[in-house]
């Protein structure tokens, strides 16, 4: 069998590369980071289905996950709609995800190199599939994201709070901690201590009662995270898109995190790109062949929810059209699950 090298050892690249190395694919992981280690995301697997989790052979990979069914969504400090999702959705950290994957793919025979950094500016080499997570862009917005201990939800599963210019997601994980993730806009003059940014946004962002919510928390050590110089969305030009080899899940494109479907996604290309890579290591295929194929299941699969979510990211973010959403929302007029399908 021909060897397949993945660069990045994220959710998709650890779940593709077991799900190879299971098959006897020799696969070798390089990855910059060691294991277990906190790379807090969203860390709610919206949309996450059996079969996605059947092809990678994970089926009992969520088995002692929290799983979420009911939201609240707040405006600033007024509480404007409830809903039921469709399913139930797992809820489960990073910490405990990458290190079980990474098990996983070591005990069906992978090859792990931690500590090993890909420049994604170099051309990559045949059978090289590249899922090193977010790439650089220009953005005016600021990730925050930590686990919380003491944060009790208020009667349901996850929490969204509107903000101006900002919107935050609280949800449960294992062991008692609550994910805290926001999106806001870049503030220069505001001045905290690291352990202050998210109260200070929060504040910032008209969100107060959140804030004194999260000052009276106890943070999760090692847990704290801010991320900027992103973009959502599909790569702006064909270029971009050349340049960037066999990309998969946030390499190629990222899904704003409102929709909880980022981790579900990064899964679902690993699903998608198992069976191509898989006829590439049995000689099959060709790798110019594979690529091609990969590519355009990758972009007929997720271009058209990827635009979708983008646009309402836009809608989410000015203030003039979170009232207006609010007002829909305050009548039962919303269509949220309608909404709900079209982004997962």
């Amino acid at each position: 069998m021909k060897e397949i090298r993945i660069e990045g050892g994220g959710i998709c690249g650890l779940a593709l590369g077991q799900a190879l190395a299971a098959q006897k694919v020799p696969v070798t992981l390089l990855e910059k980071g060691r294991y277990p280690r906190h790379r807090v995301c969203g860390e709610f697997l919206a949309g996450i289905t059996p079969a996605t989790l059947r092809v990678l052979g994970l089926q009992n990979l969520f088995a002692n996950a929290p799983l979420a069914r009911t939201v609240v969504w707040y405006k600033g400090e007024t509480r404007i709609a409830r809903h039921t999702l469709p399913g139930e959705v797992p809820c489960q950290s990073r910490f405990v995800l990458d290190s079980e994957l990474a098990r996983r793919f070591t005990a069906a025979g992978g090859n792990l190199q931690t500590g090993q950094r890909v420049n994604p500016h170099e051309p990559a080499l045949e059978g090289t599939v590249r899922t090193l997570g977010k790439a650089s862009g220009q953005s005016a917005r600021l990730g925050l994201k930590a686990h919380f201990q003491d944060l009790v939800l208020e009667e349901v599963d996850l929490e969204m709070h509107l903000g101006k210019n900002a919107y935050v997601g609280l949800t449960k994980v294992e062991n008692g901690y609550v994910n805290v993730c926001g999106l806001f806009e870049q503030k220069r003059g505001l001045q905290a201590q690291k352990d202050q940014w998210l109260p200070t946004y929060l504040r910032a962002s008209g969100l107060h009662r959140l804030a004194d919510r999260i000052s009276n928390a106890h943070i999760r050590p090692g847990s704290f995270c801010g991320v900027s110089g992103f973009s959502f969305g599909l790569p702006e030009t064909e270029k971009e898109k050349a340049a960037s080899s066999l990309s998969l899940g946030d390499c190629h494109a990222m899904i704003p995190p409102f929709t909880g479907n980022g981790m579900t996604m990064a899964m679902e290309s690993a699903a998608l790109a198992f069976p191509y890579l898989l006829e590439y290591s049995q000689g099959q295929t060709d790798w110019p062949q594979t690529k091609r194929r990969l590519a355009y299941a990758r972009d007929h699969s997720f271009n058209g929810r990827m635009q979708r979510a983008v646009w309402l990211q836009k809608l989410l973010q000015k203030e003039v059209t979170q009232n207006v959403l609010c007002k829909i929302a305050q009548r039962n007029l919303f269509p949220f699950t309608l909404i709900y399908r079209l982004l997962h």
